[in-house]
């Protein structure tokens, strides 16, 4: 691990310990309870459930009224399940599958696919560009909006978002310790510090250190990680807040695992996964992803009087993150392939984010609105080293010392890395804005009827130019309306159904694989619709939700006729959710659910013959199930057991071939205790239990390629709270 790392835990711990000394000798604090500003809930004893969600323009809100499919995952969900990643934390959520394969990949945010689509990602609700994976320890919760969010947030992803909600400054104190092992051999520590810094509690802080450190479940593969995150909140006057909060992360992989391309029109089928050893590095291990990321935001509340409310909020992001990578290709059915080296370009950015929002809460007549306008704004520059290493072929010697470009599964070669090159300015700049006016209202009507309608009116800008040379490989702007409307019906104050229609508005999707004749190049923009009509309710202890919906958007893939990733016909997706989550009875907990989707490609004047096919990779059918059961008469200890099916998914536009469905189940320890007065948590868990070899995911656009899942791993932690 970084002494700088190590030394700033300690001073941590040993702050940590003070100011526990501080509490034990004050009899007016009660340490049971910890003040959040924001949402609360999400705790075991509630069977992890959340009361409210911060819903972009709308501001929070709660779970039942939104009408829209809304989920929240706790940070005390994401821990006790051992989770470190964005995949970890949305095992329990069937409604979100990862495409992105879970074994050994250094790449920014794990893709998570949401009703067939890509989502947005944000923190703290605004835009979140990253090139490295994000730390989950600093996260308060994580949001997920099913289906489009283009009214919230502009020209986005259809999937909807996946928002980070990073950890609040509390007027209770917290000191808590941790420490660990997972993903077969990296150790961590962990330290989560808050509360008042004045006696009159108006200075509120959070702190977060935590590093990791060791070797991977891969062979020769090696992680190091390490994020320091503060908070600030000051109250200004009463109602009226001032809040910040900071960020610096490193991240450092070597050692990744490789994803495996097949050409249907060759007649190379996907392989049996039991051929291979999910252990085992079948790229290269001097491959790395190495990458930082900085940020800084500052934001304002303030409850004016009883009518109006003002928020406002400002980030900055400063990102880099140079890599490189091998991609294999199978050459026949005998598990023989090619493997090519890219050396991918030094890449940094900037991001500003903006928004600013009033709102205004009245009645005319006996009619309640909630009105909301205001602004905002995404700017993302990035710039580019346009010098690289593409699909450079790599060559090993075979056992008649003959130069070979053959490898083969059941004895992978690892061979020297290709000579690079001297890095040159970074003179390829790519600048995207995203614009919105926002206008929305919800109108009670009555105790039973609420209507939401909103207008958002964007503006997207897209360039890509060579700053030297002055090529330019990509310029437009488009603007659009998106509008929005939902009605609402609350038959009683524990249940509610819902309708809404809404309109999205996506940038033009790109590839980054080599072999594509347009790689890099972004399509247009365009324009998708979506119904929805679901259902809510808050019963015995348990919080059920059920969502019917139908997306219609443009298809884009990459044609294996002429390899070039186009635009032609229309996806048509249609799907129900369900989802359940809380206390079945006192001591058993359930989290879980099913997402059935039929989706289909239609109108595909291009290609006939994709028409009436699935797009590649999105199952038919994901179900997932958590438990957790306290064994009676003994106290403070839990056992749980997890479950996570996916079905069969396309690997081609074409549908010959398909990865297989699979299952994998989970399970875990829990036990609770005190040791002089302070709380004492042990957790082990081991993930994929019968230590199942799969094809965890066709990643079907970007770097193209099949990915093996993660074989059975166990994780353990310590965590002490004083």
């Amino acid at each position: 691990m970084k002494v700088k790392s190590i030394i700033v835990i300690i001073s941590l711990i040993i702050s940590g310990f003070i100011n526990a000394q501080k509490i034990q000798n004050s009899d007016s604090i009660h340490l049971k309870e910890i003040i959040v500003y924001g949402v609360k809930g999400g705790d075991a004893k509630s069977g992890y459930r959340n009361d409210n969600i911060q819903l972009g323009l709308l501001g929070e809100v709660k779970l039942i009224d939104a009408p829209y499919s809304v989920h929240v995952i706790s940070s005390k969900l994401i821990e006790n399940t051992g989770s470190h990643t964005l995949g970890d934390a949305l095992r329990t959520n069937p409604t979100a599958s990862i495409p992105q394969t879970p074994s050994n990949d250094g790449r920014g945010l794990s893709e998570v696919s949401i009703r067939g689509f890509d989502p947005t990602y944000m923190q703290n609700g605004m835009i979140l560009n990253t090139y490295i994976p994000m730390p989950v320890e600093d996260v308060e919760r994580i949001e997920i909006f099913n289906g489009f969010s283009s009214f919230f947030n502009g020209f986005q992803n259809l999937g909807g978002t996946v928002n980070f909600v990073t950890k609040q400054p509390t007027r209770i104190p917290i000191v808590a310790f941790s420490l660990g092992q997972y993903k077969g051999g990296i150790d961590y520590i962990h330290a989560d510090l808050g509360g008042s810094i004045d006696l009159n509690k108006r200075l509120t802080y959070r702190f977060n250190a935590y590093t990791e450190d060791g070797t991977s479940f891969v062979e020769n593969s090696k992680q190091r990680n390490t994020n320091f995150y503060g908070a600030l909140s000051y109250q200004i006057v009463k109602k009226t807040y001032l809040k910040s909060n900071f960020s610096h992360h490193d991240f450092n992989m070597q050692g990744q695992q490789t994803l495996f391309i097949i050409d249907p029109t060759k007649g190379i089928n996907v392989p049996d996964a039991n051929q291979f050893d999910a252990r085992k590095l079948y790229g290269q291990p001097w491959t790395y992803t190495k990458g930082s990321q900085d940020r800084v935001e500052v934001s304002l509340e303030s409850k004016i009087n009883n009518i109006f409310s003002f928020r406002s909020a400002y980030s900055y992001t400063d990102i880099s993150r140079k890599n490189n990578g091998v991609t294999s290709t199978f050459t026949d059915n005998d598990g023989n392939y090619k493997q090519s080296y890219s050396d991918g370009n030094q890449s940094s950015a900037y991001i500003n984010n903006f928004y600013a929002f009033m709102d205004a809460n009245f009645l005319t007549w006996k009619i309640k609105h909630d009105l909301s306008f205001g602004y905002m704004e995404n700017d993302f520059i990035q710039q580019n080293n346009p010098k690289s290493l593409k699909n450079i072929a790599l060559k090993h010697s075979n056992s008649s010392n003959a130069p070979s470009s053959i490898f083969n599964i059941f004895s992978p070669t690892y061979v020297a890395m290709p000579d690079t090159f001297a890095l040159t300015p970074q003179t390829q700049k790519l600048q995207q804005s995203i614009k919105s006016g926002i206008v929305s209202d919800r109108i009670k009507i009555n105790r039973f009827f609420m209507v939401f309608a909103g207008v958002n009116y964007s503006e997207y800008s897209y360039k890509n130019f060579n700053t030297e040379t002055g090529i330019i490989t990509a310029d437009f702007t488009q603007k659009n309306f998106t509008p929005n409307v939902a009605v609402t019906f609350k038959p009683d104050s524990l249940v509610s159904g819902y309708a809404s229609y809404m309109q999205g508005v996506v940038a033009g999707g790109f590839t980054t694989t080599p072999f594509a004749k347009n790689v890099n190049e972004v399509l247009d923009p365009s324009v998708s619709d979506q119904y929805e009509v679901g259902a809510k309710a808050r019963l015995w202890n348990m919080d059920f939700t059920a969502s019917l919906f139908n997306i219609n958007k443009i298809n884009e893939y990459l044609d294996p006729r002429d390899s070039v990733y186009k635009q032609d016909g229309r996806e048509v997706h249609r799907g129900l959710e369900f989802t359940a989550k809380g206390k079945v009875f006192k001591g058993l907990t359930f989290v879980g659910g099913l997402t059935l989707l039929d989706a289909k490609i239609t109108k595909a004047a291009d290609n006939p013959a994709i028409e009436g096919k699935m797009p590649a990779n999105v199952p038919t059918t994901q179900v997932s199930t958590y438990l957790e059961y306290d064994i009676p008469g003994m106290d403070g200890l839990n056992v749980s057991l997890g479950a996570n099916y996916s079905s069969k998914r396309a690997c081609d536009a074409t549908n010959i071939n398909f990865l297989p469905d699979y299952t994998i189940f989970d399970a875990g320890l829990r036990y609770q205790t005190d040791i002089l007065r302070h709380n004492l948590t042990l957790n082990f868990n081991v993930s994929n239990l019968t230590n199942k070899t799969y094809w965890a995911t066709y990643k079907p656009k970007g770097t193209v390629g099949m990915g093996l899942g993660a074989p059975r791993l166990m994780s353990l932690s310590l965590k002490y709270e004083l």
